[in-house]
Order: structure tokens, then sequence, then C-alpha cells
């Protein structure tokens, strides 16, 4: 049994990804950082990981299709979306397709 929580973090910003995995490693999660949704669906497993942290504004597929698909795949997977381009639309959007959270970057560590 894991006894580390396992986050799946999804950025194309590569400096967001990596300061974000550091925090959150130093924080005693296990991260699996990866820069696009498509390569994130490749990996996401809803037995292996515990929470998912995606950005909105992605190319190719965005954060929001990201959390619809994950949503489809597993409804009990806890999704953050977090976004530099906040809106209270978007944010509905997300709650709405079943996000638990939104952040606006920057966002504090906490």
């Amino acid at each position: 049994m894991r006894t580390m929580k396992r986050v799946l973090l999804v950025d194309d910003d590569d400096s967001l990804l990596r300061v974000t995995q550091k925090q959150l490693t130093a924080a005693g999660h296990e991260v699996v950082a990866l820069p696009s949704a498509e390569a994130a669906l490749d990996v996401f497993d809803p037995e292996e990981i515990d929470l998912v942290l995606t950005d909105i504004e992605m190319p190719e597929m965005d954060g929001i299709e990201l959390l619809a698909e994950i949503k489809r795949r597993n409804p009990d997977t806890p999704v953050v979306v977090i976004t530099a381009h906040g809106s209270v639309e978007r944010a509905v959007t997300a709650m709405k397709t079943g996000a638990v959270d939104f952040l606006e970057k920057p966002f504090r560590r906490e």
C-alpha cells in the first residue's frame, strides 16, 4: 500500500511545471509532471493517481477537455484546474465539469 500521494501535474509552462513539482515533492508527494494533456492521458491510471493538477491553456487538448476525459474514465479522481487566465466563466465551467477546485496563477505554495 502506498503511503505518499501520487499527483499528476500537467502544464505546458516548463518553469511552472518544475517549480510546482519541486514544491509538491518537498511536501512528501510523488509527482508525475507532464507538458501536455495527451501525455497525461497516456499515463493516467486511477489506481495509481490520487490527484490531478492541470493547467487550462495548453495546445491541442486543453485542461477542461482533460478534466472531462479523466472524469469519464474515473469520476472519483479529484482534479484541480489552474490557470493564469482565470475568469468566473472558466471557473464555473471547470466546476460543472467536475473539478474540485479552480486556482489562479500565480498561486501560493500552501
